[in-house]
């Protein structure tokens, strides 16, 4: 039930995120940089709406796992077992 409601929220949300841009585009004054105060061009409209690029993420998050990767080495099996299990407890809870 609460993804079939999550899922509900999203495509909401994906239609107000089209209406309001097609809304920006239908408006008489374009918006206007902070850099200039020339109106944006089209090209610069289509980047911002771009998503972000990620690509530096890549790299700190293989470091991420492979730190994890190291720790979880040092630790013994019981007490890692132990932690993953109060951690989906915790979960549990905090979800409620």
């Amino acid at each position: 039930m609460p993804k079939e409601d999550l899922i509900r929220e999203i495509d909401a949300l994906r239609s107000q995120v089209a209406e309001l841009q097609s809304e920006l585009r239908k408006s008489e004054n374009p918006p206007i940089s902070g850099k200039s105060e020339k109106p944006m061009e089209a090209e610069e409209i289509a980047e911002e709406e771009e998503f972000p690029d990620f690509t530096g993420l890549q790299s700190q998050v293989e470091e991420l796992f492979e730190s994890l990767g190291h720790d979880l080495k040092k630790v013994p099996a019981v007490t890692a077992v132990a932690l993953f299990g109060l951690g989906v407890i915790l979960g549990r809870l905090v979800s409620k």
